[in-house]
């Protein structure tokens, strides 16, 4: 990797924060301006700064929820994920291959992310990173927005609601979500 590149992201992932804001009646004027971003860009596939994007995150985590990062990947899931990455992780058999999956080809998502797994006796522990900027507003936002999508994502096109439900909730107090942890 080259540090000296700047960090971008697909516009699709500012896009599921506009998107989720506007379905809970939030106001979203405002959001792209103050962070610079292309208000008028509906290209997807368009990519930004990332340190935009997170800027437009912890916007709206300070005006609307500090958990609304993990809010917009259950709300959006799919919806503004790349689609051979989406094929590839509705195709695994299971949430822990899903996640095997993502580590390998998380590169069409955005520059600069580093994802692990770190499998422990009782656990398997899924990690993010954009090295050197743990300190960058939004980044911890990104961080519950990117476990939500995917999780969501593998197990909608999985598991039953009720699996789900236990899935989310293993998620949420530090566990496995489903596949191997809790």
């Amino acid at each position: 990797m080259n540090n000296l590149k700047p960090a971008v992201v697909r516009f699709a992932h500012p896009m599921a924060f506009s998107a989720f804001l506007s379905d809970v009646g939030a106001p979203t004027s405002g959001y792209y301006r103050r962070q610079g971003l292309p208000g008028l860009c509906k290209d997807p596939n368009a990519l930004v700064p990332l340190r935009k994007a997170w800027g437009l995150f912890e916007d709206a985590a300070k005006r609307e929820s500090s958990d609304v990062g993990w809010h917009v990947g259950q709300f959006c899931g799919d919806k503004n994920m790349n689609a051979g990455l989406l094929k590839k992780l509705e195709q695994a058999t299971s949430l822990y291959r899903a996640l095997y999956l993502l580590v390998q080809i998380v590169g069409v998502e955005a520059s600069h992310l580093q994802l692990g797994i770190i499998e422990r006796s009782f656990d398997i522990l899924l990690y993010t990173q954009y090295p050197g900027m743990r300190e960058d507003p939004g980044y911890w936002i990104s961080q519950g927005y990117q476990l939500g999508a995917v999780s969501y994502t593998h197990l909608r096109a999985h598991e039953t609601n009720e699996s789900i439900s236990y899935a989310v909730f293993c998620l949420k107090r530090g566990g496995g979500g489903g596949g191997g942890g809790g």
